[in-house]
């Protein structure tokens, strides 16, 4: 599902420039697609819990690491885009696709 390339206005690696003040900042999305009405942007991580680590406390790790990360890709889209927006990692270590919002 994440990676079928039959979902519309899918992309990897979206290369995306922002300007801020007297910078430009790029911001790299690894994956994005619309399925089912909704755009979806997806992070891929090859981060591994810790040992002794449950799974619960590895994917709020990983959503607190990373959710400034994931809004930034959120507020860039969303400047464009008039679909409702969802946020994930995908934590390929564990094979999971963890939902952010």
């Amino acid at each position: 599902w994440l990676l079928n390339s039959d979902h519309p206005h899918s992309a990897c690696e979206l290369s995306l420039m922002q300007r801020d003040q007297q910078d430009v900042k790029e911001s790299i999305i690894d994956r994005t697609f619309i399925a089912d009405g909704v755009r979806w942007i997806v992070d891929y991580k090859s981060s591994e819990p810790e040992t002794g680590q449950t799974m619960d406390a590895f994917f709020a790790q990983e959503i607190e690491t990373y959710k400034g990360q994931l809004l930034r890709y959120r507020k860039l889209l969303a400047a464009t885009e008039t679909l409702p927006i969802k946020t994930a990692l995908y934590l390929a270590s564990v094979g999971k696709l963890v939902e952010t919002s």
